[in-house]
């Protein structure tokens, strides 16, 4: 059912406004995780990670809980499935809270 959702919401989009829009945000986007990328290595060399918390906690942080614990699952780490989730739900609350500031500084 959600592809079909996702599906019916992309026949809707104008491709030409898509296109005018997206193309900077995927710019954007990209200039954040190649900072992200250079940022989990260095804490990784730091602090002597392992490289399937590194790997979790990108995930939890890129795309939330719903994926970063399956992903732990998948790697062989069911002790890592729990903090994903955490994490992930942390992430949500720390990027609402600093959303919800910002909008009501700017308004």
């Amino acid at each position: 059912m959600m592809y079909i959702f996702l599906a019916v919401i992309g026949a809707a989009s104008n491709l030409q406004d898509m296109l005018n829009v997206g193309l900077p945000v995927l710019g954007f986007y990209l200039i954040i995780m190649f900072f992200h990328f250079f940022f989990l290595l260095f804490l990784a060399k730091l602090f002597k990670l392992d490289v399937y918390e590194v790997i979790v906690s990108s995930a939890a942080n890129i795309m939330g809980p719903s994926v970063a614990a399956p992903m732990a699952a998948s790697l062989g780490q069911k002790k890592m499935v729990t903090p994903a989730i955490l994490v992930g739900i942390l992430g949500y609350v720390i990027g609402t809270f600093i959303g919800v500031s910002i909008a009501m500084y700017l308004s």
